[in-house]
């Protein structure tokens, strides 16, 4: 399967009724991303599921590539199931494994918060020369459209927003696909995407709050540790483990 970039931006066709509509500048956006960073960090439960599709902006209907994702989210727990791949981790250490590899791979936890959609939208980004922002409030609904300079890799990003839940329903990110990672043998392949602009959408479904089994997070089912030393379980004993943090 090729690489699905997860980029989080809102494709609407559908007849929703647009209340209103503004010119939003970047401190508007600003205020959107703090609104959505509140709704997905602060609940103690969150569950969702992702499916990411690819496509060419030349024709959008032709979906090129996709993946489906869960997330689990209890505290400081996560367990996160992408496509072949999963993550279960904590505060102390996380644990990947890539069943098509057979590779468990062990590192500390990281930083970002995998629960957040637009935890990539950071303060250089939202502070870029060119940036251009529009905010239309609709009946249940929010459309936030973020235009880049030509010079960007990037050319828009639209968000679909839940006005009662703050929750992304869409998204869709369009990109420059020679700037997409891993996206060598779709350009050799002859699709003629390359140096045009590729679409990455995702679309989010079953949003819960609701208490999440602790066996979710057992990453005794994978591994075993006895102090710095990991290994395997009978049922993974055909995984190779690979340590990618010191000191854990």
């Amino acid at each position: 399967m090729k690489k699905v970039i997860v980029l989080f931006i809102a494709f609407i066709q559908t007849g929703f009724i647009v209340k209103a509509q503004q010119a939003g500048n970047v401190s508007s956006l600003i205020e959107v991303v703090k609104q959505i960073h509140r709704a997905y960090t602060d609940k103690n439960n969150l569950s969702f599921n992702v499916l990411y599709t690819y496509a060419e902006e030349a024709s959008p209907g032709k979906i090129l590539d996709s993946v489906f994702a869960e997330m689990q989210i209890s505290n400081d727990r996560y367990h996160f199931t992408i496509g072949p791949t999963q993550t279960i981790g904590d505060s102390q250490y996380a644990v990947m494994l890539f069943s098509e590899d057979k590779v468990m791979y062990i590192t500390k936890s990281s930083s970002v918060n995998y629960s957040d959609p637009i935890a990539s939208l950071d303060s250089a980004l939202l502070s870029m020369k060119g940036l251009s922002v529009s905010i239309e409030k609709q009946s249940k609904l929010k459309l936030v459209t973020i235009n880049f300079p030509d010079s960007n890799r990037y050319k828009n990003i639209r968000l679909l927003i839940d006005n009662n839940t703050g929750f992304i329903t869409q998204a869709r990110f369009l990109v420059k696909a020679g700037a997409l990672p891993g996206n060598n043998d779709f350009e050799i392949k002859g699709s003629g995407i390359q140096g045009k602009y590729a679409i990455i959408k995702a679309d989010y479904t079953n949003y819960s709050t609701g208490t999440i089994s602790d066996t979710v997070f057992d990453k005794t089912k994978y591994l075993t540790r006895d102090n710095k030393n990991f290994s395997t379980t009978p049922e993974y004993k055909d995984y190779k483990i690979f340590i990618g943090s010191p000191n854990l």
